[in-house]
């Protein structure tokens, strides 16, 4: 009798050590994982700072809190595809407004249907229209915060978010998908010079 209530209380205690331990390690991993996010997130100013000169996703003298340009998104989803040459023949009318060096980035741009063709290269786009860009260029933006700022700083931040988190969730590449332009023309309304059509 003696040894029964002793196996019985070796068991009780190794079942107890066991769920203690089964629910200390959920706790660890739950906020291992809610770690995992809230550093994956949120890049410090520095090491945005740094990517961004490393992978030349910004201009090489960038005034971090200044409000970006067209071209400037433009220059950093182009930068960010490897800065590919766009394809010759149709230019861009928005292209003769833009810096000489980021002509290209527009005219890429224009021709992946991110940009409108009209308008001016140095307008200011809003949280929408540059998360609308972002969008355009084949990133889930869905799995991102909404973009808090039109700064520099905070633009190439959610790039870089919405990079890392596509990444996740193919495996291979920042995007999805290019994005899937509808039959007939591509018509770009509240977009600065988006008055008429794209093709």
């Amino acid at each position: 009798m003696k040894n029964k209530k002793v196996v019985t209380a070796i068991a009780l205690v190794f079942v107890m050590a066991m769920n203690v331990s089964a629910f200390a390690h959920e706790a660890i991993v739950k906020n291992g994982e809610t770690s995992a996010v809230v550093a994956d997130d949120r890049l410090t100013d520095e090491e945005v700072k740094k990517i961004a000169h490393e992978r030349s996703l910004v201009k090489e003298k960038v005034d971090w809190s200044k409000k970006v340009t067209l071209e400037d998104v433009a220059h950093l989803i182009w930068s960010g595809d490897k800065m590919p040459n766009p394809k010759n023949g149709y230019v861009a009318p928005i292209a003769a407004t833009a810096s000489k060096d980021m002509v290209d980035a527009i005219k890429y741009c224009v021709q992946q249907g991110i940009i409108s063709p009209n308008g001016n290269a140095m307008d200011m786009p809003t949280i929408e229209q540059i998360m609308d860009m972002f969008n355009r260029a084949g990133f889930d933006i869905t799995n991102c915060e909404e973009l808090t700022g039109t700064d520099e700083l905070s633009v190439v931040r959610t790039y870089l978010s919405l990079e890392r988190r596509n990444m996740m969730d193919v495996g291979t590449s920042g995007r999805r998908r290019r994005y899937d332009r509808p039959n007939g023309d591509i018509v770009w309304p509240n977009f600065p010079g988006g008055n008429g059509n794209y093709m």
